[in-house]
């Protein structure tokens, strides 16, 4: 049983003063304040005072009906020594007791009466030196953390190391807790959770057969609004969180606002109190809320922006990033004066922002303050799948992903490896005869880009070219005769590889659009954009010279003539879209009609004489569909793998002429953990 019940009054433990009241410690005459779960910790031990407590009486006391690991009570007993200022080694206050627990040893009074407070006259010398001595230490240190490198200002540690895929991240105001996603392995749908970063923490918000994510907490934290969907439905959501963190699973929530049910890219952000800004696939919506008398939205989402892949608002404005450009536009909360920022990162995934930096996510982690560029981070793991700012401490968290984009051959209802595991197999293609399919691989040491050739009937790899290129190209197709390969890279120059000789010749420069193939393996069509005009041009393959040609070809023509599908690429800088179009204008069933245009961008679709190979995602799943001109029928063929959308690097599906040898790329074994850059 405990020896003492704890007054109102101050304790004294050794030479220090607790108030349990005001929540505060008194050392060498400077109180200072103590977090309330190291308080319940010092409780617990001076309830049992000089007895040993063991852990789990200690963890049943102080997360009572939550599952936490003994580290964390280890964290918070360093803390609590930290806090009283009890010496590790010499424990004269708190003694580990191996293998049981801890005991307080230190003699307690009660009933103390505070001591008499120091002349007012005196105090205010003494605080006005305190307060020019912090000043001036305070310039000096920023001084030298200014002038010294990032990475030497800035340490990382794990914050989460589960089996699954941890991501969209977000913080309350205060920086306390961080609700994020979480999808345990062969699940098909996301988790929300939550963490007490001060407890090192979990909790399972919300564990349904939806997917609940893109978790986001309101300015004054007294609620958390979320997306539910499947493949039927979507919804923006809200629950209370203006309880204690353990009762939140059981808050009653709410529906605010119907969303689009075919989402792959989706985002929430609460800049202001009456406002939510949500990201459906490439589009940014504003949502006006009120909630009187219940949380709602006043009417539908007003679009905002296209063409957006990541978004992130510091204070009133809205800054997105177009990874087709390259480029990070700054606007206002209303989507409106749009500048482009003179910031150049080469292959830009990420952005996020808190106060005046903004950290951009690349094949590195890059902090600008506003347009100036301050530094680098090298992630220690893994490559940044997602990434967000703590407001209060301005640490960085990023989900630090490892995953393969493997190479499959499509074998009925099965999918058979084709590449390595050991590199990401990029932009496959397939020769129109079959016979041979073609891909790239990224070398990290060096960032080359490689091109690899294999025939479908031996085993043997060959090594094509390589590129040293920052961004990856837009296109790869063989010619009809497969002797040639066409390598665009659509804003900068097409290259041009003879397989026979592994000769690559750049054939032009500049800005391109709508390449497609000779029917008769003469050469190869394309359009040079200029600043005012475009102009035709047709390259002769047996004359190795460009002409400018009048001829030119929409996809619409190319998909109507039955001659020219095969000699179509996808070097159009609408294909995805326009193919997109094609199908949904075509297929009437529910479950897909509203899903098939967003996910021709997560999957390229592949055109062969008598149909269209393309995937649909609905919900967490993607699965390949096979559609036939001739009857305008279509047939599921097989799944792909769940985290097939998990990646910000191209997904392609391809195949030969008549529709026999069908490849695609995808991501399998994706693992991601939660790692923290905080400073030193």
């Amino acid at each position: 049983m405990p020896h003492i019940s704890l007054p109102n009054s101050l304790i004294k433990i050794d030479k220090i003063v607790v108030d349990f009241v005001a929540m505060r410690v008194k050392r060498k005459g400077v109180w200072c304040k103590i977090e309330s779960k190291q308080l319940k910790l010092l409780e617990v031990l001076i309830s049992y005072q000089g007895r040993a407590v063991s852990r789990d009486e200690l963890l049943d006391s102080i997360w009572p009906n939550v599952i936490v690991s003994d580290n964390s009570l280890s964290k918070l007993v360093t803390e609590l020594r930290k806090t009283i200022g009890d010496d590790r080694k010499e424990q004269g206050i708190i003694r580990t007791v191996p293998r049981i627990g801890y005991q307080l040893i230190a003699p307690i009074s009660e009933n103390v009466i505070d001591d008499k407070p120091i002349n007012s006259k005196n105090a205010f010398y003494l605080a006005a030196l305190c307060l020019l001595l912090g000043v001036v230490t305070h310039y000096f240190i920023a001084k030298i953390n200014t002038n010294a490198p990032l990475s030497s200002r800035y340490k990382s540690r794990l914050l989460t190391q589960r089996a699954g895929i941890e991501q969209g991240m977000s913080f309350s105001s205060d920086g306390a807790f961080m609700v994020f996603n979480y999808t345990p392995i062969n699940q098909s749908h996301s988790d929300l959770a939550v963490m007490d970063l001060k407890q090192q923490t979990s909790h399972i918000l919300k564990n349904a057969n939806y997917s609940e994510q893109a978790g986001v907490f309101s300015p004054d934290q007294k609620w958390l609004a979320y997306i539910r969907s499947d493949a039927l439905q979507c919804n923006i959501r809200v629950v209370s969180t203006a309880s204690a963190i353990e009762t939140w699973r059981l808050s009653l929530d709410s529906k605010l606002a119907n969303c689009p049910s075919s989402l792959i890219n989706v985002a929430l952000s609460w800049p202001q109190h009456n406002v939510i800004i949500a990201q459906f696939n490439n589009q940014l919506f504003r949502y006006d809320v009120s909630f009187e008398p219940f949380p709602r939205a006043l009417e539908d989402g007003k679009k905002l922006i296209d063409n957006v892949d990541d978004f992130t608002i510091n204070k009133q404005s809205l800054y997105t990033l177009s990874r087709n450009e390259n480029v990070i536009y700054q606007h206002d909360l209303f989507g409106q004066d749009k500048t482009a920022l003179s910031i150049q990162e080469p292959n830009m995934t990420h952005i996020a922002s808190a106060n005046e930096d903004l950290w951009v996510g690349a094949s590195k982690l890059i902090q600008y303050k506003t347009n100036e560029r301050l530094g680098e981070l090298t992630l220690p793991l893994g490559k940044i799948y997602d990434m967000s700012v703590n407001p209060k401490t301005q640490a960085v968290t990023v989900s630090a992903a490892n995953a393969e984009i493997g190479l499959f051959k499509v074998n009925s209802d099965l999918l058979k490896p084709l590449s390595s595991s050991m590199t990401d197999a990029l932009l496959p293609t397939v020769s129109a005869d079959g016979s041979k399919y073609a891909y790239l691989t990224i070398d990290k040491p060096t960032n080359q880009q490689q091109i690899w050739l294999r025939h479908f009937n031996n085993i043997n790899v060959q090594y094509v070219t390589s590129f040293s290129e920052q961004a990856l190209p837009d296109i790869m197709s063989f010619s009809p005769n497969g002797n040639f390969l066409i390598i665009g890279f659509l804003d900068k120059k097409l290259v041009l590889v003879n397989l026979v000789t592994k000769h690559s010749v750049t054939i032009a420069t500049g800005k391109f659009d709508k390449l497609h193939w000779h029917p008769n393996n003469l050469g190869i069509f394309y359009v040079k954009e200029g600043e005012k005009t475009s102009q035709n041009w047709f390259y002769n393959l047996s004359m190795g010279i460009a002409e400018p040609n009048a001829q030119t070809r929409d996809i619409e023509f190319m998909l109507a003539n039955k001659e020219y599908r095969s000699v179509l690429t996808n070097g159009y800088r609408n294909y995805a879209e326009s193919i997109g179009k094609y199908l949904s204008e075509r297929i009437y069933d529910p479950l897909l009609i509203d899903n098939v245009m967003p996910s021709t961008k997560l999957f390229t679709p592949s055109i062969y004489q008598s149909g269209i190979y393309f995937a649909v995602k609905k919900g967490k799943t993607v699965t390949l569909y096979d559609y036939r001109f001739d009857t305008g029928e279509y047939s599921e063929m097989t799944a792909l793998a769940v985290n097939a959308f998990h990646t910000t690097l191209p997904l392609t599906i391809t195949s030969d002429s008549v529709g026999k040898q069908v490849v695609v790329n995808q991501v399998n074994n994706l693992q991601s953990d939660l790692v923290i850059l905080e400073k030193k």
